[in-house]
């Protein structure tokens, strides 16, 4: 009854401020990178062949008016926000094993507050291994830039972003014998801070982060699966004020997906998270659970709820982690072949308590959002957006509403 009140609280909130609230389609890196995986496999229609290999070129524009572009209560600004993005990438086409090679670049502009422009990108090779059939090892690095804002989520603070040199190294293995699928990750990161002038005492000058995880699945079917899963993220922060920070995160779970062939899927996952601050030897226990439900209506309609709860740590202060419950209500349909639209309403309730000193607050989201394929290279996405922050700091609640448009195009 708790899940369902608050999404009844969530559409009277949305609906006091707007007629009318959406889902967002796919961003275009999003877009991009669903392609390169695709590319050559299931997707025949994207990339220029050259020999054994498919160049892949894109690039995509998205002009966004925000009537409270800094999220603040009183002397709200309104500004125009264009994204300009460009990538290309070169894989191979080959029966067994695969190597990728590509960047992608990004240009943020304000026509207002100039000084918020930032430009960022990044480097990657990636490549899989195919040992046997059923069998593969993958491996990528990635040398990325990026401009982020202090804060967990869509609870962030967008007026003083800072930016980062990201440095990846990933290497995985997955292994199916039968039903039993069994897939093993795990990851070494590296964020350094750009320029020490922007920054805040809390925000880290390094941060080093090892990941590990691993998943045990049965596969029934398609669409039908029983797993169990395990990741440990241990980080270490080197804060601009001298400090260190050490945490770690276990996040354990068990749970099934379902697909019943037509009018239902979904998922469901029970699990417990311990979250560590081995510097000040604190320590959160967080049952965590969600999953999601989704309801074919017809054949191109489609209502979908998910509800995931728990923790998170900030992506660039180090000194606030967040419990999180999320919720999403999504309606989506397919006009034509061409044409698809979605309406959709979020809520994220943050709790900071504990080991953080954040203020509480709830932040809910509605869009709605069209896409249409010009071509089957070039779509043209057309989204307008509510948002609005409830927190026990008066002071940081705002309003703010927004219309976009975007272009994409892969080729």
């Amino acid at each position: 009854m708790g899940a369902m009140t608050s999404v009844v609280a969530l559409v009277l909130a949305i609906s006091s401020d707007m007629a009318s609230s959406s889902a967002t389609a796919a961003e275009y890196s999003e877009t991009y990178q669903n392609t390169l995986q695709q590319a050559g496999v299931t997707d025949q229609a994207h990339g220029v062949r050259i020999g054994s290999f498919l160049l892949l070129p894109a690039f995509g524009v998205k002009t966004e008016y925000d009537d409270n572009v800094d999220n603040v209560r009183d002397h709200k600004k309104e500004d125009i926000v264009t994204t300009s993005s460009g990538s290309v990438s070169i894989k191979s086409n080959w029966n067994r094993h695969m190597v990728m090679l590509g960047t992608s670049q990004r240009k943020i502009t304000y026509k207002e507050r100039n000084k918020r422009d930032a430009v960022t990108g990044s480097y990657f090779l990636r490549g899989r291994y195919d040992i046997a059939k059923e069998t593969a090892l993958n491996t990528s690095l990635t040398h990325s830039r990026s401009h982020l804002n202090r804060g967990t989520g869509a609870d962030a603070d967008v007026t003083n972003p800072i930016d980062y040199w990201i440095d990846t190294v990933s290497l995985g293995f997955k292994r199916t014998l039968g039903y039993i699928q069994f897939t093993m990750d795990g990851s070494y990161i590296v964020s350094s801070l750009l320029d020490k002038a922007k920054a805040f005492g809390s925000d880290y000058e390094k941060k080093k982060s090892n990941i590990v995880s691993g998943t045990l699945s049965y596969v029934r079917s398609p669409g039908n699966t029983i797993y169990l899963s395990t990741k440990l993220t241990d980080n270490q922060y080197d804060l601009v004020d001298g400090t260190i920070r050490d945490t770690d995160l276990w996040d354990t779970r068990t749970g099934m997906t379902f697909y019943s062939g037509s009018l239902y899927s979904g998922g469901l996952y029970v699990g417990m998270q311990k979250n560590r601050n081995k510097s000040l030897d604190q320590t959160k226990d967080l049952l965590s659970f969600g999953g999601n439900m989704q309801w074919n209506i017809t054949r191109l309609t489609n209502l979908r709820y998910s509800y995931d709860k728990g923790i998170q740590e900030r992506d660039a202060a180090s000194n606030d982690t967040a419990e999180i419950t999320s919720q999403q209500l999504t309606l989506s349909n397919s006009f034509t072949r061409l044409w698809d639209g979605s309406i959709s309403l979020q809520q994220e309730d943050y709790k900071y308590d504990g080991i953080s000193n954040g203020s509480d607050s709830t932040v809910y989201i509605g869009k709605i959002e069209n896409s249409y394929a010009l071509t089957d290279s070039l779509d043209v996405n057309v989204g307008i957006a509510h948002q609005r922050k409830d927190a026990s700091d008066r002071d940081s609640e705002y309003k703010s509403n927004s219309v976009y448009i975007s272009l994409t195009y892969i080729h």
